[in-house]
């Protein structure tokens, strides 16, 4: 299954793949505000940064990595949640962004 998905991506252009993971972080963003703060939602944004960083050029996945941490501050800050101080959702945007850096940098390890 993973072969044949991995054979599929590999025909599409870099331009292409960085546009579906743009599209498919944005649409991450709409269900992440949707559903709110109480359910943790980090994992999916995963998927579109490995697909990027290993269908497209790394650079996309740096750049997928900043997106996804923009989207997830922007879904965090937009909604209902209440914070002791008002820094706390850069700050939780800070740490997201260098989990999805550190899992890029992993993701290219023996490639």
């Amino acid at each position: 299954m993973f072969v044949k998905f991995h054979e599929y991506l590999s025909t599409f252009s870099s331009v292409y793949i960085a546009v579906i993971s743009l599209f498919t972080i944005l649409c991450l963003g709409f269900i992440d505000f949707s559903i709110g703060p109480e359910i943790s939602f980090s994992v999916f944004y995963i998927f579109p940064i490995l697909v990027a960083t290993w269908y497209a050029r790394r650079s996309i996945g740096i750049a997928a990595s900043f997106i996804s941490a923009i989207v997830w501050f922007i879904a965090d800050a937009s909604g209902d949640s209440q914070y002791s101080h008002d820094l706390v959702p850069v700050w939780n945007s800070g740490v997201r962004l260098c989990f999805f850096l550190i899992f890029r940098v992993l993701n290219n390890i023996g490639v």
